[in-house]
């Protein structure tokens, strides 16, 4: 101590003149590094995210759809934050109730009758709440992808409009199975898996703080709590999957199970009725379940899983099977008319043939001149050539470059020289297969060769004097 104080009064410090190592700077860089490291793969992937929306940005403004490309975007991403933060808030906030109204059980000492005195002590531990944040916020992360997958559906049921064609089973418009049936399936089966998922952090949680817990005995010994809490969380499941059920029933139009697409005669008498039973049974178990919280043991919860798991097999499984089998195979075909014409019809309104009227057409065998004048667009529009040897021909004398190719003759009609007129049509494409092996290089392939040039329309009705087809579009540039 008087050597350093000597040396401090002489303005040195102990060590001066030794050079000291540079220890924070041999420190730092290693953390520098793997920052530097890190932050590059970060760097490039958002630059690549950038040159993608940018070109999808640029490609829509030019087709004069910016705001279709920004509903989408905005669409997905309102969708997915509205389930990252539902499913966040039912989560967490049943996990953290769990956590703190749910305190440890503490054996105090033995009672009168070798029964045992427990003691209830909360707990608080910071650590472990942390944890519960971050495992929330990493599954609301996944059901916010899950639900802004559902941004398309969404749209399309907010701009829904009715069909006109009701259903025949349920009464209602076929807009409804169209646009509004899979998004409340969806809705049911995103809150039901997020009341499942809450439930088992629940029961986690209550495990980790030994408020549920088995005794010497072997019994399950839970807090007062720990039961109603449970409960209403298996409640609430077996409710949504009531609804389930329900959405179910109305998906039997969309069933494949009989002879045409749809409701058949078995979904409509056997699972039909099995699906309204079960969604009831879904309901009254619910309702055992709460009820039981008033009560001891776990007798109810028993009978009610029980109940619904003997139904589902016996009526949603067998039940269809042995309708299926003995009344609808021996004689399915009058069986299944009703249905059958059902879904002829649905597919006759479908298509716009109702519309469709019949007129007697009587072929006679005179034809005269005024007729052929009287019907000269109709002669014009005779379609002489087949699609087939056309195809052959363009593709001789109309490919013109050797990675070009023509691959279908289409039959369209166009307003051509003031007259409405029949034509074939073919699309030059490009073919890169066909390119020399020299020029195969990732230039030609992925900027310079990359699409077909133009097309080819030739008259259905006229023939050059070689016998070649007569073209309105051809050559290059057409």
């Amino acid at each position: 101590m008087l050597a350093g104080w000597i040396m401090r009064r002489a303005g040195k410090e102990p060590g001066a003149g030794k050079k000291r190592p540079p220890a924070r700077r041999r420190k730092a860089r290693p953390a520098v590094t793997i920052l530097i490291a890190a932050a590059v793969p970060v760097v490039l992937i958002a630059i690549y995210g950038a040159a993608v929306v940018w070109t999808d940005v640029a490609w829509f403004d030019e087709l004069g759809y910016t705001n279709v490309y920004w509903t989408r975007i905005w669409a997905r991403l309102a969708l997915g934050g509205a389930g990252g933060v539902i499913f966040l808030a039912v989560f967490f906030s049943n996990v953290m109730l769990a956590r703190r109204l749910s305190p440890r059980i503490r054996r105090v000492a033995g009672g009168d009758g070798g029964a045992d005195i427990l003691e209830l002590v909360p707990t608080e531990d910071r650590i472990v709440q942390k944890v519960l944040l971050a495992v929330s916020l990493v599954l609301a992360f996944f059901f916010s992808l899950g639900t802004g997958g559902l941004w398309q559906q969404v749209l399309l049921l907010l701009y829904r409009t009715p069909f006109g064609y009701t259903d025949p089973i349920f009464g209602r418009d076929a807009s409804f199975f169209v646009f509004t049936l899979p998004v409340i399936g969806a809705l049911v089966s995103f809150l039901g898996l997020t009341l499942v998922l809450t439930f088992i952090g629940a029961l986690l949680v209550y495990v980790f703080d030994r408020a549920a817990m088995i005794d010497e005995r072997k019994r399950l010994r839970l807090a007062p709590h720990v039961k109603g809490h449970l409960s209403s969380l298996a409640a609430g499941a077996l409710l949504l999957k009531a609804a389930g059920y329900v959405i179910s029933a109305w998906e039997l139009v969309l069933s494949p199970r009989g002879v045409v697409f749809g409701a058949s005669y078995a979904d409509v008498h056997a699972e039909l009725p099995v699906l309204r039973v079960l969604a009831a049974v879904s309901v009254i178990s619910a309702l055992m379940l709460l009820v039981n919280i008033h009560y001891r043991g776990w007798r109810l919860p028993i009978v009610a899983v029980g109940l619904l798991v003997f139904v589902w097999i016996a009526a949603g499984q067998i039940y269809p099977a042995v309708v299926q089998q003995y009344r609808v195979s021996p004689n399915e075909a009058r069986v299944e008319r009703p249905y059958i014409e059902e879904n002829i019809a649905a597919t006759r309104w479908a298509y716009g043939l109702n519309r469709v009227t019949s007129r007697p057409f009587p072929a006679e065998g005179a034809l005269t001149p005024a007729d052929v004048d009287a019907n000269q667009a109709t002669i014009d529009n005779i379609r002489l050539w087949d699609p087939r040897p056309l195809l052959s021909t363009l593709m001789q004398i109309q490919e013109i470059r050797l990675y070009y190719t023509f691959r279908d003759v289409d039959v369209d009609r166009y307003v051509i020289d003031g007259q409405y007129r029949q034509a074939m049509l073919a699309a030059r494409e490009l073919d890169q297969s066909k390119l020399q092996p020299e020029s195969k290089t990732w230039v030609n392939l992925h900027l310079t060769y990359t699409h077909g040039y133009g097309a080819v329309v030739a008259r259905v009705n006229a023939a050059t004097g070689e016998g070649l087809p007569d073209l309105f579009v051809l050559d290059i540039p057409p």
